[in-house]
């Protein structure tokens, strides 16, 4: 994996956590903490590497907590907080 996609990780992380403690009150940061959590998976994702299984484990452990992420900031009476 090239370096590159380990600093574009980093940087999202970084943003993420310094970012979500002042989102909570604003109108619209659950929107934006959605956004930044699914652009620090996806990054996550990137840096793994190849091997197949790896991959396929990855994905069974991302889509399902990005997909419950983006259904709770959308309408949260159909997510249960336990879930998320």
């Amino acid at each position: 994996m090239s370096q590159a996609s380990h600093l574009i990780f980093l940087v999202a992380l970084a943003v993420f956590i310094v970012t979500v403690p002042f989102l909570g009150a604003v109108a619209g940061g659950q929107l934006v903490n959605t956004v930044l959590f699914t652009l620090v998976m996806l990054s996550g994702f990137t840096v793994l590497g190849v091997r197949r299984g790896t991959l396929l484990l990855a994905m069974a452990l991302l889509v399902p907590g990005v997909v419950a992420s983006w259904i709770n900031s959308i309408d949260r009476s159909r997510c249960r907080p336990s879930y998320i």
